[in-house]
Formats: C-alpha cells, sequence, structure tokens
C-alpha cells in the first residue's frame, strides 16, 4: 500500500480537533460540529491566513504488523 490517501484521504481528514490563535488573540478549539467550524474546514487551506495552528487531535490510522518504520538522520 504505496499511498494510502485514497483509503484514508488527506492529512487534515484524519483531524478531529484544532486549538487556533485566531486573529483577534482569542484561542478557541475548532471541530467539524461546534460553531468554529468554518475555522475546521478552511484551515487546512488558509496557509496561516486565518488562524495560527497550536495542536491538533489525530485519528489514527493503523498499522498492519508487518509495517516497519525507520527513521533516518542525514
Amino acid at each position: 500500500m504505496a499511498n494510502a490517501g485514497y483509503r484514508y484521504g488527506l492529512f487534515q481528514h484524519t483531524i478531529v480537533a484544532m486549538e487556533l490563535v485566531t486573529a483577534q488573540g482569542d484561542v478557541v478549539v475548532a471541530t467539524g460540529d461546534n460553531e468554529h467550524r468554518d475555522l475546521f474546514y478552511n484551515v487546512p487551506w488558509s496557509h496561516g491566513t486565518l488562524a495560527f495552528l497550536v495542536s491538533v487531535t489525530l485519528r489514527m490510522v493503523p498499522a498492519k504488523p508487518w509495517v516497519r518504520l525507520q527513521y533516518q538522520v542525514r
């Protein structure tokens, strides 16, 4: 499975919630079904112009037992 994007979507499709700092300095938590849902759906495409992303809550994608992850420092 070289590219799992067809199955799980883009990175932003795994996001459950985003903690954001708005231009007014307010810290808000945006989800797909709260009063900040407009930020939730538009921040991934805004290139940082709508709010500053502080943290995200992600839905994890399961890995098969034979998948090996290797980290290399260059």
